[in-house]
């Protein structure tokens, strides 16, 4: 009988000892000036200046991948900006950059209305334009698509969204509670964090937001935490699937698998330990990774995930952090990585630091 993921990751962390003892490790100091980052409803504290995850121009162009990266092209496979819609957001851009974005997809409107190149692969369908006030850009419905591209601040937003009159209440959200966020910003009112941007609502909207930042000062090291409403059991799926101990299990299984031996760091090789996360409760896991190249290179990587309540009375949400190690991010910049110690200390220090953001001013 196959077993399950969770059992098999307990299998394969109890077999995968190949090194028990790692090579000499390089001497380096973690920044200690924690700044606070929002995600989602989420708030989280990072150790010094980041990079974060969104749209370059290659990634945009590549949509059926959907996988953000950072500014230099490094990929950050599990961020996603799922709020209102699908979203897509860019990299900051100059004026003339967001210029030419503006004529480009002006331009590419055209080829949704009635004898444009879409029309004629899709069959005609009803073509109207939608507003973009405040905001400069260009939206247009065709059938029961929704497209909408934005200028917000430095950056172009993406929208697309299929369904009836309660995608342009959405929609509507959207273009009134949208505004610039710089890094580090941290609203005091009900809305969503996404990669330079806030959108404000009433707190209650459901959303699923993944973000990925990378330490300036410690480029081996990549820090993401997914914030999503608690997801419901469909009719015909198995409970235990939407467990945090499933979850976990599943993300080092068959998720991440860019490495050729995983194995378990804590004490008497446990797989899971008891945690905290944002005040609820969940699992953590903590591996080394030995990873598929001629050094055999040792990173180790830290994952805690929490199961919510879609029936709660207050928000409850799925959430889920990993903290990943790659050494050769920091290598190639001549940086030294992080030591397992060092890394195991800023692991736990920024999931301590994750909890629900603040909005006690929006209610005074």
């Amino acid at each position: 009988m196959k077993p399950s993921s969770m059992h098999s990751l307990a299998t394969v962390l109890a077999v995968a000892t190949i090194f028990l003892c790692g090579p000499a490790t390089f001497a380096s100091t973690p920044p200690v000036n924690l700044k606070t980052e929002c995600v989602g409803r989420m708030q989280i504290n990072l150790p010094g200046e980041v990079d974060v995850a969104a749209e370059t121009e290659q990634s945009w162009a590549q949509s059926e991948e959907r996988v953000l990266r950072f500014p230099d092209e490094q990929r950050a496979s599990w961020s996603s900006n799922s709020f209102l819609g699908q979203l897509k957001i860019s990299h900051p851009k100059t004026s003339s950059e967001l210029e030419q974005s503006v004529r480009y997809y002006a331009d590419s409107r055209n080829k949704f209305k009635p004898g444009g190149e879409v029309q004629k692969i899709t069959g005609e369908k009803p073509f109207s334009e939608l507003p973009t006030a405040p905001h400069q850009g260009v939206a247009w419905q065709l059938g029961e698509d929704h497209y909408a591209i934005l200028l917000i601040g430095s950056n172009v937003v993406g929208w697309r969204e299929s369904g009836g009159k309660e995608i342009k209440v959405d929609y509507q959200t959207l273009l009134t509670g949208l505004r610039p966020r710089p890094l580090f910003d941290v609203p005091r009112e009900p809305g969503v964090c996404l990669p330079y941007l806030f959108v404000r609502d009433d707190g209650q909207m459901p959303r699923h937001i993944g973000m990925t930042y990378r330490l300036k000062a410690h480029p081996d090291i990549t820090v993401w935490l997914e914030d999503a409403s608690a997801a419901r059991l469909g009719e015909r799926q198995n409970p235990e699937k939407l467990t945090a101990r499933y979850k976990a299990a599943f993300f080092w299984n068959q998720r991440y698998q860019n490495y050729r031996s995983i194995e378990n760091q804590w004490p008497l090789r446990r797989t899971f330990k008891d945690t905290l996360l944002a005040g609820l409760p969940g699992v953590k896991t903590f591996v080394k990774l030995t990873r598929d190249d001629k050094e055999r290179t040792e990173d180790y990587g830290y994952l805690a995930a929490v199961r919510g309540n879609p029936d709660a009375s207050e928000d409850h949400p799925d959430l889920m952090l990993y903290v990943i190690q790659d050494s050769i991010n920091a290598t190639k910049r001549g940086i030294a990585p992080l030591t397992k110690q060092e890394f195991i200390d800023i692991a736990e220090k920024i999931a301590a630091s994750v909890r629900r953001r603040d909005t006690a001013d929006a209610a005074r």
